[in-house]
């Protein structure tokens, strides 16, 4: 963890978060269709974080995440960006981002159903937590979770919680001891599988402490 330093996400960030998002989680043929849907999905977890942050490394952008304190208010100005990412998308390259909503649709929907089942008074949610290609295995993730959990303990959040699915490592978060709390089939894909995962969050920040001193 040494090294690193967080700062708040600023608009100058938008292109580069996106630019990883889609070499990291949209593996379709089509790179610009990819960054596109990146886009699309950046906004969509914008739309519905309180807090933004970049991890950087030598003054390079290493990681983001995004952080939810309760339920979330949905940024005007992010539902926005949406509509005229969309616009832009078909406008310029013929490109419908729609083709995304069904996995952020999933998403929504499973984070709903854990609220109505487990409420949310006293949850802070992992809104998104993204680490670039060339910065794994250097503790970005380790640090950006840290920085997380700090940052719910300050506001007085007991608990965590994320969802994750199939095309992400979700066994980092079993490693860190955190508890499968939900499992869903997405509806978007028969053979996907969606994940929420719940931990008291001292018993996260210990974990991720020790992690990242290994």
């Amino acid at each position: 963890m040494a090294g690193l330093a967080f700062r708040d996400f600023v608009d100058d960030d938008f292109e580069w978060v996106a630019g990883m998002l889609a070499s990291t989680w949209y593996p379709g043929p089509d790179p610009v269709e990819n960054l596109w849907l990146a886009r699309d999905e950046l906004a969509y977890h914008l739309e519905r974080s309180t807090q933004a942050t970049l991890c950087e490394a030598a003054g390079e952008r290493r990681g983001v995440i995004m952080l939810c304190d309760g339920a979330p208010e949905r940024s005007e100005r992010w539902a926005a960006a949406r509509d005229d990412i969309a616009r832009r998308a078909r406008e310029a390259d013929g490109v419908d981002v729609s083709r995304g909503w069904p996995i952020l649709d999933d998403d929504t929907r499973v984070m709903d159903e854990m609220a109505e089942r487990h409420g949310i008074d006293g949850v802070g949610v992992f809104q998104l937590l993204a680490v670039a290609p060339q910065a794994r295995g250097m503790g970005v993730g380790s640090a950006l979770l840290s920085y997380g959990t700090s940052w719910f303990a300050d506001r007085g959040a007991a608990r965590v919680r994320l969802v994750t699915d199939d095309g992400c490592d979700w066994r980092a978060y079993e490693h860190l001891g955190m508890r499968r709390a939900l499992e869903v089939p997405s509806t978007a894909d028969g053979d996907f599988s969606i994940y929420v995962y719940e931990d008291d969050r001292e018993h996260l920040a210990r974990e991720t402490s020790r992690r990242a001193s290994r």
